[in-house]
This record gives structure tokens, C-alpha cells and sequence, in this order.
């Protein structure tokens, strides 16, 4: 399938989610990522014939015979349009544009409620230096979501297809896969219709500093950057605590920061990058309500993850 994009033949990603997802399903998490040949549960059957030869012995199964295992990883992608396809027959006419045979589709059509697929319009990017990666136990499993070292360097990769291209291939698509926007990343299921999509979910996070000038440090440059809408300092707070078997009391300055849930581990990545602390305070929780004017600012207020 990576080769598949890799080499522009298709530009569609098709996911149910796996058993890591748990009860809520697949999110989409970044709208930035490498493609990782894992194969797992790779079966000739399930794919069309021209992609069911490329099927290899997958590299977590030479791991587990002992034999050390490496990925290369050659592409990355950003996800341009998202859907949550909830009619059949829809995902039946999108097949010139992906490498799913029939029967995969009513199999993880029907997989988990509610009955659907997501469908992610990838626009594909090849890196000029591919990085070879050793594969670890982290790796392994029926997820859609693991954590690699390397960052993404725009500047390292170029598109598969040309712009031209890529439109055109978007504009054939029979069944219509909204734009991704900075405000509206995450397409989700929902009890009727055949597409669906929602605002992303608003995160609060919270962290701790000794100083004013600590807790200033590392908040302007979330915002600059476009990872968080908004951080507010307050304080000083008096924290209670124990550190290394003995009890403490110190004056800090409490940081709060607020950004679309799909951001959770670039901001997490930059603020442990950043804190003067080695074992800093990071809490991040969902927010259950907000109004639709802040959620809505609150997205548009953060740079997408993309090339």
C-alpha cells in the first residue's frame, strides 16, 4: 500500500482503526506523518491484484524469529481531505482510487460500530534521504498510530505528484472528501449520512515552572509557532510535594495552555523539549464543553502540522 502512494497510483488511505484505537475509534491525530510499511495482517486477499504481489514477509515477523528487522521509511503524507464514508456503495465507486478489494471493504465496513470507513486524501511526499528505522515491540500490533524518532524536514522530501496532478486526481473522485482545514481536521462517525465531520476537540494542558520568566520562555514560542492557541501564566501557586523521599514546599508559576486535541503530541514533544525541569508537571485533559466561538477561534488560531 506504501508503494502504492509512493509511486502516485492512488491517493486515497482507507482505516476502520485497530484494537490500540479502543472504544472510541480512530482519530485523526496528525495531519503530517510517515507512511510505515508495517504489514501487519497483511493478506494477498484482501488487496487488489496488483498490489496482492508486493505483499512481503513482514519485518515484525523477522524480528520475532530473531533476525533483526529495519523499515525503511521512504514517504510521508498530509492529509489534505477527510471523511467518514457511511454508505457502501460510495466506498464501492472510490475503488479505481485506493487498493482495497471488495470483500476488505464489507469486511471493515461492517468491523465495529457504527458501519463505515474513513477515507483520508493523502497528498504523498518522498523523502530525498530515506531513514532507516530498527524496529522495537513498540512497533508491533493492530494500531494506526506509532511514534518514530525522525522528525519531518519539509525541505528533506518532494511530492510525488505535481499540483496539477494531485488536483486533478482529487477532482475525479466520485464521491466528495471535504477539505481538511486548521479548524476542522478530524472527520467522525455519526448515526446518519454519508459523510460526516466535526470540530476537533479542544486539549488543556498544565505544567509548572519555578520563575515568571520560565513560564514566559516556554509560552511564547508555542504560540508563535502556531502549536497552541493560547497560554495563560499564573501565580505564584505554593506546590506541596515529595522529591526523593522527602517532603517539599516551593513557590512556582502555573502554565496553562489550550490547543486542538490532534496537537497533543507536538506540543507535549516541545514543552518537554524545553522545560527547565527533569521531571516537569505535564496533565492534559479534553474539554467536555465548549462554546462553539472558542473552539472554532481556538482552531484557527493553530498552524496545521503539514509540509
Amino acid at each position: 500500500m506504501v508503494d502504492a502512494l509512493g509511486a502516485g497510483e492512488q491517493i486515497l488511505l482507507l482505516r476502520k482503526g485497530g484494537l490500540a484505537e479502543g472504544p472510541g475509534g480512530l482519530t485523526l491525530r496528525a495531519l503530517r506523518f510517515w507512511l510505515f510499511p508495517t504489514q501487519f495482517h497483511a493478506k494477498q486477499a484482501g488487496l487488489k491484484s496488483t498490489l496482492a504481489r508486493r505483499v512481503e514477509v513482514p519485518a515484525v515477523a523477522r524480528r520475532e524469529a530473531g533476525v533483526p528487522a529495519t523499515v525503511e521509511l521512504r514517504f510521508a503524507a498530509t492529509v489534505e481531505g477527510a471523511a467518514f464514508v457511511t454508505d457502501l456503495e460510495d466506498l464501492k465507486r472510490l475503488s479505481p482510487f485506493h487498493g482495497w478489494s471488495d470483500d476488505l471493504i464489507n469486511e471493515r465496513f461492517f468491523w465495529r460500530q457504527p458501519p463505515g470507513l474513513h477515507v483520508w486524501v493523502l497528498r504523498v511526499f518522498r523523502a530525498l534521504s530515506p531513514h532507516i528505522l530498527t524496529l522495537t515491540a513498540a512497533h508491533e500490533g493492530c494500531k494506526s498510530w506509532i511514534e518514530v524518532e525522525p522528525t519531518i524536514d519539509p525541505a528533506a522530501f518532494q511530492p510525488v505528484l505535481d499540483d496539477a496532478s494531485f488536483a486533478r486526481r482529487w477532482a475525479e473522485l466520485p464521491v466528495s472528501v471535504p477539505l481538511v482545514t486548521d479548524a476542522s481536521p478530524a472527520p467522525s462517525p455519526s448515526p446518519g449520512g454519508t459523510l460526516a465531520s466535526s470540530s476537533p476537540a479542544l486539549s488543556v494542558a498544565w505544567t509548572t515552572v519555578s520563575t515568571r520568566e520560565a513560564a514566559e520562555q516556554l509560552a511564547r514560542p508555542l504560540v508563535e509557532s502556531g502549536l497552541v492557541a493560547c497560554a495563560q501564566i499564573d501565580g505564584p501557586i505554593t506546590s506541596i510535594y515529595r522529591w526523593k523521599g522527602k517532603l517539599e514546599e516551593s513557590q512556582e508559576f502555573r502554565l496553562t495552555l489550550k490547543f486542538p486535541a490532534d496537537r497533543i503530541s507536538a506540543v507535549e514533544r516541545s514543552v518537554h523539549e524545553q522545560h527547565p525541569y527533569d521531571t516537569p508537571e505535564w496533565i492534559v485533559v479534553r474539554a467536555d464543553a465548549v462554546s462553539e466561538k472558542y473552539l472554532s477561534w481556538a482552531g484557527t488560531g493553530v498552524q496545521a502540522d503539514r509540509f
